[in-house]
């Protein structure tokens, strides 16, 4: 499934929100990105087409499995990348170097996260 940059920074944070007590508020997701709640909703609506999130009752936002499921693996690969700059010589900021690695594997092709999540799935047999 495609994701752009900014689909996957909305599903980060609906997910780290999440974590901390189930279904998260637009206004929640806003704030957490800095970004107004118009954008919020029009994002949501992507998600939903996508099968990422949905919205519940009283406007709750929700991952779907599917969601959740992209998010934490867009996490693993984002600290995976992220930690490996300084030994290609590139020093960064925790913040710089996530929003690097996130740039990196948003402009990677679809079949990279295919190949990535069948990886995974052979090595947890």
């Amino acid at each position: 499934m495609e994701c752009s940059s900014a689909h996957l920074r909305y599903l980060l944070v609906i997910d780290r929100l999440s974590e901390e007590g189930g279904a998260v508020s637009s206004v929640e997701v806003a704030r957490a990105l800095g970004v107004k709640k118009p954008s919020v909703a029009r994002m949501l609506e992507t998600l939903q087409e996508k099968g990422l999130a949905e919205k519940e009752r009283y406007g709750k936002i929700a991952l779907t499995p599917a969601g959740a499921e992209t998010a934490r693996r867009y996490r693993r690969q984002l600290e995976r990348l992220a930690a490996g700059f300084p030994g290609m010589g590139l020093y960064l900021t925790e913040p710089e170097a996530l929003a690097a690695a996130g740039a990196l594997l948003a402009a990677l092709p679809p079949r990279y996260w295919e190949e990535s999540h069948s990886a995974t799935e052979e090595a947890a047999r």
